[in-house]
């Protein structure tokens, strides 16, 4: 068997911080953000991974996006609604919708994406059966999200196990299912995972930091607005003072005043 724990704290915290999420919002893309982490941190190749649950109920969208390079890995998230969650059951939330997996390798032109429906009443039963259907391995989740931290615990059981390890993994399953909320966003691992396995012998790896990734993006928005053309910027810059391009993801505005813009069209700007 193997498994994974994921935690993040001060990554979480920046993701929605100045949002002003319902705390039903807040709990449901926290653990996103925990499955997101658990399989962007699996990544062998450097890239980008983007997971999506989008739906046409009331919650329209979640978002993680993981970047991963060597021992580097960045995380950031956005929730978009529609109306109240509350009071709602999360199959009414998300309404007729669906989970997409999409991996940006660096050296690759073209992206790979996994689409499914969605399946489950809790985001750990969406994602759970994911990850069994895509790895086709037996497989269990559980995850939980506070103001505070993000996480969540992975089992899975490997190929190379026997018909003999069907007691052995029910009974890791059960045994894992005993972890509360606050243990798996509060307490040590090497605490944790002890209480949890106290009969196994459990090989810890060393953890892998991550830190929350939103780089300033204004050369690239730069980029966007010299293609967009002269003529339309000029417009655009009549009709409002200024151009204001708001990132949702990492809820930025970037601003760009007349004088920007012909920065922008300036011949220096535009020789390679």
């Amino acid at each position: 068997m193997r498994g994974q724990l994921v935690r993040l704290t001060g990554a979480w915290q920046a993701m929605h911080a100045g949002r002003d999420y319902p705390d039903a919002l807040r709990r449901i893309l926290g653990e996103f953000v925990a499955f997101g982490t658990m399989i962007g941190g699996q990544l062998k190749i450097p890239g980008r991974l983007t997971v999506q649950l989008q739906g046409g109920g009331p919650l329209g969208l979640l978002l993680v996006d993981v970047f991963a390079h060597g021992d580097d890995l960045g995380v950031r998230a956005y929730a978009r609604t529609r109306a109240s969650l509350a009071g709602r059951p999360l199959a009414e939330c998300f309404g007729d919708g669906r989970l997409a997996v999409t991996l940006f390798p660096d050296a690759a032109e073209v992206p790979y994406q996994s689409l499914v429906p969605l399946a489950g009443d809790t985001i750990s039963e969406i994602c759970g059966r994911f990850l069994e259907q895509s790895e086709q391995q037996a497989t269990a989740l559980w995850l939980a999200a506070s103001d505070a931290a993000a996480g969540g615990l992975f089992l899975q059981r490997l190929p190379q196990s026997v018909a003999d390890d069907d007691d052995a993994w029910r009974r890791l399953c059960l045994l894992a299912a005993t972890a509360r909320a606050h243990e798996l966003l509060e307490s040590p691992v090497t605490q944790l995972l002890p209480r949890l396995f106290p009969e196994d012998d459990i090989r810890l790896f060393d953890p892998r930091p991550l830190h929350y990734h939103c780089p300033d993006a204004r050369p690239q928005i730069a980029a966007t607005l010299v293609a967009m053309g002269r003529a339309e910027l000029d417009t655009l810059l009549a009709e409002q003072g200024e151009i204001v391009v708001h990132d949702e993801v990492c809820d930025r505005d970037y601003r760009f005043t007349g004088a920007d813009v012909d920065a922008l069209f300036s011949a220096p700007a535009r020789d390679p």
